[in-house]
């Protein structure tokens, strides 16, 4: 019988919610700097306090908190969806008990839920990306 390894793809989606997480971070903090360029003289804006606060958030705050500064709601709906997955990725994932990694089917449906969530992942982490280009493309002057 053919070996499943789950492994792989778990390690895929685990790096694709990581560099979610530091592209919400970086895009929070991009739009910070934005808009501390636009109204330095009228509003003090304190990037570097601003990122250490922005660094401590979960992934659901960091999604909220994009959710407030982007008009790309299908990508909004997208990342609070994938966020329960990130959890089960993260956390479960790996706990299988001894039955569990010893039956094949099992572990061929787990490797195949977790390439979903992979693929997902990685899709919406193109996503992001595109729209941190966006973000950093607008001028900085009104």
């Amino acid at each position: 019988m053919d070996e499943v390894d789950f492994t792989a793809p778990l390690q895929k989606a685990l790096l694709s919610f990581q560099f979610i997480e530091e592209c919400l971070k970086t895009y929070l903090t991009d739009v910070f700097l934005l808009a501390r360029h636009r109204c330095a003289k009228d509003v003090p804006i304190d990037v570097v306090s601003l990122r250490k606060l922005i660094d401590k958030k979960t992934l659901g705050s960091l999604i909220t908190l994009f959710s407030c500064v982007t008009s790309n709601t299908a990508l909004v709906t997208d990342l609070k969806g994938l966020s329960g997955k990130r959890n089960f990725c993260a956390h479960q994932a790996f706990l299988l008990t001894y039955e569990e990694q010893n039956d094949h089917e099992f572990l061929r449906k787990h490797t195949t839920e977790l390439r979903e969530i992979a693929d997902s992942a990685h899709d919406a982490m193109m996503r992001l990306t595109d729209e941190m280009k966006k973000l950093r493309e607008r001028p900085t002057t009104l």
